[in-house]
Parts: C-alpha cells; sequence; structure tokens
C-alpha cells in the first residue's frame, strides 16, 4: 500500500511541476515555424479539397498548440496531454470543415477586380485612350481534347479561351463590334 501512494506521490509531483526553459523555448520555436507554415499552406492551397485542408489544418493546430504550450510553461505547469490534443483535435475538424470555403475566398479576394488599361501610339508617343473593365471569370467553361494531345493540353486552352475574352473586351471598349462568344475550345498544335 505504501509503494503505490509513493508512485501516485512522485506521479502527482511531475506533473506539477513546470518544464524548463530550453523545454518552452522549443516549443515557442517549433510553434512559431509550424504554425506559420501551416497557416500560410491552409490559406493558399486549403481550396483544393478537404484532404490538403485537413492536413494544413493539423500543421496549424500542431504550430499553436507548441506555441501555447511554450508560452503557458513559462507561467505555471502545463495542462494533460488529453486535454490540449482533444482541444487540437477539436480545433483541427473545425478548420477542416471550413477550409475549403475560407480558401476560396481567400483565393477570390486576391484577384484584381478591376484592370486599366491605356492604349497608345509607339512611334508618337501619344496616349490615345484609357478604360478599365472588370474581371469576370466565366460560370461555364467546356473544351475537348484527343488521347494524342499532351496532358498541358487544358492549360493551353483556358489561356486562349481568356485570350479570346480579353480580345473582345479591348475590341469592344473601341467601339467596334467583338466576334462572337466561343462556345467550345479545342486544342490545335
Amino acid at each position: 500500500m505504501v509503494e503505490s501512494n509513493l508512485f501516485y506521490n512522485c506521479a502527482k509531483n511531475a506533473q506539477a511541476q513546470k518544464p524548463g526553459l530550453l523545454a518552452n523555448l522549443f516549443r515557442l520555436g517549433m510553434g512559431f515555424i509550424t504554425g506559420l507554415l501551416g497557416m500560410a499552406l491552409y490559406q493558399e492551397s486549403s481550396w483544393q479539397g478537404f484532404l490538403p485542408a485537413a492536413f494544413f489544418a493539423f500543421l496549424l493546430v500542431l504550430g499553436v498548440r507548441w506555441g501555447l504550450l511554450g508560452v503557458m510553461g513559462f507561467l505555471r505547469p502545463l495542462p494533460p496531454r488529453k486535454t490540449s490534443y482533444g482541444v487540437a483535435l477539436l480545433a483541427m475538424i473545425v478548420l477542416t470543415g471550413v477550409g475549403p470555403s475560407v480558401s476560396a475566398a481567400y483565393q477570390k479576394s486576391h484577384e484584381p477586380e478591376h484592370w486599366q488599361k491605356a492604349l497608345a501610339a509607339t512611334r508618337a508617343r501619344k496616349e490615345l485612350g484609357r478604360f478599365s473593365f472588370r474581371s469576370e471569370p466565366a460560370k461555364h467553361v467546356s473544351y475537348s481534347t484527343d488521347p494524342s494531345d499532351p496532358k498541358w493540353a487544358p492549360y493551353s486552352i483556358i489561356m486562349d479561351s481568356a485570350a479570346d475574352n480579353f480580345g473582345r473586351l479591348i475590341v469592344g471598349r473601341l467601339g467596334l463590334n467583338p466576334p462572337p462568344v466561343r462556345e467550345n475550345y479545342k486544342f490545335i498544335r
């Protein structure tokens, strides 16, 4: 009976001690680096789906957990691991759920809404006019490729579509009738 009480008292005292300075600094440093990496990748890449969102949320939550434990270690004894891992898991689940929509909104907020262009005569070095227009991505895009086309053919088609749309906007701003909108694009070498 005495032996079990002694083990209980040692375990209780071990949990009640604050971690050392080096352990706290390590947690702070690793938490800062991992949290910063997780936050940047979470915002930039979570729009790709739930699996990337879960991975980047894991990095973000792990970094925040380490950082908080590093700060708390200077002030008082650390909470049990079950508690800190439970809160981290809950935060990761929430971040994974909202990741794709948050990341898509972040990506959309960094797109230019208004484009401003100027037309100039090269030889006369004179500006002929300025105009601006809003960036409006297409709602429905379709393209077709053949099995013999290179893997990058869809990207080429999308660039052609954007160039056609931009050309139509400029021609329309100049007061001319732009060509009709193309409904379908095909890769041509």
